[in-house]
């Protein structure tokens, strides 16, 4: 398994429409693709009525189930005229540490993305341990699936949680304090497996 994720930060006055309409005649041409666990077509928009974001974004988050699947996307037509519309991005890739699917994450509507330092004195055998007993105690009936994967370039540990339903400002604020990750959070247009 291997997650992959670039974002394309757009300008003030970008239409976020063109994200929307890109979103909503693409998105279902991943269902079936070769290897892919699933892809999330993620995205910010500034001053969203929804969920507090600061700029427009475009942040699609692939789940891999191999890495052969992301060889062939980034090889494809499809990845081929993202970068002609909005230049070639930086993908990450991530080692997953957990994936838990509580229920079915096509109806995702909303992620809140974290991302905390991993210090050079941590055990990642210790870490590994003690983020899988949180997410063993992780319970939120609007969470559709709980993710958390490994940087191992910039030794950072992400976390996504996928929401059915709008996040609410108090699971912000108790996550904000008992993690003291940078929070991000993201609307979803529509979920491809």
């Amino acid at each position: 398994m291997i997650i992959m994720q670039y974002q394309f930060a757009l300008p003030a006055q970008f239409d976020m429409n063109i994200i929307r309409q890109r979103i909503e005649q693409n998105g279902h041409k991943l269902n079936g693709f070769p290897d892919l666990g699933f892809k999330a077509f993620m995205f910010q928009e500034q001053d969203s009525p929804d969920i507090y974001q600061l700029e427009n974004n475009y942040a699609p988050f692939y789940f891999w189930n191999s890495s052969d699947g992301m060889k062939e996307f980034l090889a494809s037509d499809g990845y081929h005229n993202l970068e002609q519309a909005f230049g070639r991005p930086e993908v990450c890739s991530y080692l997953p540490f957990i994936h838990k699917q509580y229920t079915n994450v096509s109806d995702s509507r909303y992620v809140l993305a974290s991302k905390e330092n991993v210090s050079r004195d941590t055990n990642i055998r210790t870490l590994l341990t003690q983020q899988q007993a949180l997410a063993d105690n992780f319970n939120h009936s609007e969470v559709t699936a709980y993710i958390v994967a490994l940087d191992t370039k910039m030794w950072n540990l992400h976390t996504w949680l996928f929401f059915r339903s709008t996040i609410d400002r108090q699971e912000l604020t108790r996550l904000d304090a008992n993690r003291g990750a940078e929070l991000n959070t993201f609307q979803v247009g529509y979920v491809a497996k």
